[in-house]
């Protein structure tokens, strides 16, 4: 039985096609999130049928799933992850788009234990959580996205320029050939 934390297998052929397992396996989360996605042009009004809501909450996990398939890269690359969040497609504002996808993947999954407010005797917890909460929440104000009702898929939209799978796939794939590139260089 394989280690859980062993490196994240790819296989290289000789003709340079690449198998990424972990990118197939972030493709079983990616499956259902592009068929809710798709659900919302095939009713009247999806936000009364609950799919708009569906929809953002299986972005988030999908967001989620992301920051793995980053951190699980830069691992069996040897680059750390700051250095990897750094490389790729970059963003009309100027940051890499995988910086961006981290940060969001962040806000989704903290962004209910960021609700404390004005404690005037905040614990440690509250203070590191406020300065992650501020980190973090900064890809709003550089996305200029914090008042739309479903801010998780519209950033994503922002970032992506589309919000699907394939689009998601293609902008790791370019991710990934460069952190390899990287990587490389650190083991010379």
């Amino acid at each position: 039985m394989a280690n859980i934390h062993d490196p994240i297998r790819r296989t290289k052929f000789e003709d340079g096609i690449v198998v990424d397992h972990e990118l197939n396996s972030l493709g079983a989360i990616l499956g259902p999130v592009q068929e809710a996605l798709d659900r919302l042009g095939t009713v009247s009004d999806p936000e009364s049928c609950g799919y708009l809501d569906t929809a953002e909450y299986l972005v988030g996990v999908a967001m989620v799933g992301v920051q793995k398939y980053l951190s699980s890269s830069c691992r069996a690359e040897g680059v750390s992850k700051q250095i990897g969040l750094k490389l790729g497609p970059k963003h009309e504002s100027g940051e890499c788009v995988v910086a961006l996808l981290n940060k969001i993947a962040n806000a989704w999954k903290h962004r209910d234990e960021w609700d404390w407010q004005d404690n005037p005797e905040p614990t440690e917890t509250e203070m590191r959580r406020a300065r992650q909460r501020d980190s973090t929440a900064a890809v709003f104000d550089v996305l200029e996205d914090h008042e739309h009702w479903y801010p998780y898929s519209n950033v994503v939209y922002n970032v992506l320029g589309d919000v699907s799978a394939s689009k998601l796939v293609e902008v790791l794939v370019e991710w990934r050939d460069a952190l390899e590139i990287e990587g490389a260089k650190t083991r010379v």
